[in-house]
């Protein structure tokens, strides 16, 4: 089976953990090294290649180590292999919320678990997220709060946010268009309160 080739113990898984390694700040037991990387994004294009040399790979899993920075791509197989199960779970959900936008989608339990423990949503907003899930149909406060529940994920899980034009830049934060020329589209905008610098682009993903 295709599998096999990334099992762990195969030559492949070798690969990958000499890889993971190199760059991670415990850089001798696998087993702990592991806890120094987590998800930071997730993708589909095809002819990808794996940590571990495999290609092509179609799911992308971008994992990033806490400790040194570093930031690698690995194949949903060896993400599994690596982080769990539930971190594949987790990419997929990132997917899906990225390409049909945070108005009314709602996430699975392994990313909202992901987002509680990295302390993006508050237990309340866990709660809050976990009961709405629940639901068939939403009141307009609901879903006005989970469209910003939906931001805070989206925010948090994108690595390459681009600073504000203040004079002294910050990230630059998540909206969402009300104009009726780009309804529900999501954008960057300057985080302060008042006196914003004016900075504005639009979010790809």
């Amino acid at each position: 089976m295709e599998d096999d080739q990334y099992a762990k113990g195969s030559p492949k898984f070798e690969t990958l953990k000499r890889e993971i390694l190199k760059r991670s700040k415990e850089d001798r037991n696998f087993r702990v090294a592991r806890w120094e990387w987590q998800l930071v994004d997730s993708y589909d294009e095809r002819e990808g290649t794996c940590l571990c040399t495999h290609h092509p790979i179609t799911e992308h899993c971008v994992i990033k180590n806490t400790e040194t920075g570093e930031e690698v791509t690995v194949g949903n197989v060896c993400a599994k292999n690596f982080l769990g199960e539930n971190t594949v779970h987790a990419a997929v959900s990132l997917k899906g919320l990225k390409f049909d936008g945070p108005v009314d989608t709602k996430v699975n339990p392994s990313l909202l678990e992901m987002m509680k423990d990295r302390g993006v949503l508050s237990d309340t907003q866990f709660d809050a997220y976990s009961d709405i899930r629940r639901r068939r149909r939403l009141t307009v406060r609901q879903r006005d709060y989970l469209t910003f529940m939906n931001l805070l994920i989206l925010q948090a899980m994108d690595g390459g946010r681009p600073n504000c034009h203040c004079s002294l830049p910050r990230p630059a934060i998540l909206r969402l268009s009300k104009s009726q020329k780009n309804p529900n589209r999501v954008y960057y905008t300057c985080k302060r309160e008042q006196e914003r610098c004016g900075f504005f682009s639009w979010y790809s993903g």
